[in-house]
């Protein structure tokens, strides 16, 4: 017989979630939901101080990663943010017609635009 462990609810977004990315270190989480809407929370506080930070994009967010306490979210309609753990956007890229992809290296990060156009961006902008 199969044991089925139990699940417990983190946390409950007000949308369907489109996109999740957990840092390396398993310290930060970011989640997309449908809208345009982005959560972030620190992991490393307590139960009582796990409050969600959001930020709200322009568009749909295609393409999420980490890097260090900085979240990077890429619409479909005005590019790439480089967003703070405490929603602030830190810099952004304009993408002209608006993001498709996004791949995350170890060095920069590939944006597939909409037209099918590639960009290379490293983590400072």
């Amino acid at each position: 017989m199969v044991k089925t462990r139990l699940a417990q609810v983190a946390f409950k977004p007000e949308r369907k979630v489109t996109k999740l990315c957990l840092s390396l270190d398993g310290s930060y989480l970011a989640w997309a939901e449908q809208g345009g809407h982005l959560s972030l929370i620190d992991l490393n506080l307590d139960e009582a101080a796990l409050a969600p930070k959001s930020w709200k994009a322009e568009g749909s967010i295609v393409g999420l990663c980490n890097r260090g306490q900085r979240f990077f979210a890429l619409d479909d309609i005005n590019g790439l943010s480089c967003l703070d753990m405490d929603g602030t956007v830190a810099w952004s890229v304009e993408v002209l017609g608006g993001g498709h992809s996004l791949y995350c290296g170890p060095h920069d990060m590939a944006i597939i635009d909409s037209l099918g156009r590639l960009y290379r961006v490293d983590y400072t902008g």
